[in-house]
C-alpha cells in the first residue's frame, strides 16, 4: 500500500486511512482524528479516503479493496471526493453537501454516521466493487478545482427535492 496513515475516530470505533480530515469544532465527533498506530486494525471498519493519481495496487481493482485484505474487516471508500480546505465553510451552506461512498454491507452505518458527525450528507453508491469509480474522479476534481471552481462542495438531489427541503415553492 506503501505510505498511509491511520487515523481512528473513537466515537465512531472507525479507522480511516488517508489524510488528516478537520471537522468543525461543534460536530460530535472528535475535532481531528487522532493517530493511533499502537493499536491493532486486523477485522474492524475501515474508511479508505485516500486517492491515487497512478496506478492501483497490482492485484487490487482499488486501494479499498487493498486495505480490506490488509485489515480483513468491514470497509468503505468515502471522502476522497471532497475538499478538507474548505470542511471549515461546511456549515455556512443551507444544505449539506454531499460526500459519494461505497461500502461493505457492514461498514455502510458507520461511515453514514461519520460522514453526517463531519456535516455531510452521504450519498451511497453500492457495495465496495463501486471503489474504483471512486477513486476515479480524483482526476475529474482535481480538473475542476484547478479551473475557475477551485475546491467545490457537491449535492445530487432528485428533482423538486432541494425546493422542498428549502421550503420553496417548485417552478
Amino acid at each position: 500500500m506503501g505510505h498511509g496513515e491511520v487515523f481512528r475516530m473513537g466515537s465512531v470505533g472507525t479507522s480511516i486511512i488517508g489524510r488528516p480530515r478537520p471537522l468543525s469544532g461543534h460536530r460530535r465527533a472528535h475535532p481531528r482524528y487522532t493517530l493511533e498506530c499502537d493499536e491493532p486494525l486486523d477485522g474492524q471498519v475501515t474508511i479508505d479516503a485516500s486517492n491515487t493519481f497512478g496506478d492501483r495496487p497490482p492485484g487490487y481493482d482499488s486501494i479499498a479493496q487493498q486495505v480490506k485484505a490488509i485489515i480483513g474487516g468491514p470497509t468503505a471508500k468515502a471522502f476522497n471526493t471532497n475538499f478538507a480546505s474548505i470542511y471549515d465553510a461546511v456549515d455556512a451552506e443551507p444544505m449539506p453537501p454531499g460526500t459519494l461512498f461505497a461500502s461493505d454491507a457492514d461498514a455502510r452505518e458507520a461511515t453514514e454516521s461519520l460522514i453526517r458527525d463531519a456535516g455531510f450528507e452521504p450519498i451511497h453508491l453500492g457495495d465496495l466493487a463501486k471503489a474504483p469509480l471512486l477513486e476515479s474522479l480524483i482526476t475529474l476534481t482535481s480538473t475542476l478545482d484547478r479551473g475557475e471552481l477551485g475546491p467545490f462542495f457537491y449535492r445530487f438531489n432528485r428533482p423538486g427535492e432541494l425546493a422542498a427541503q428549502l421550503g420553496l415553492n417548485p417552478r
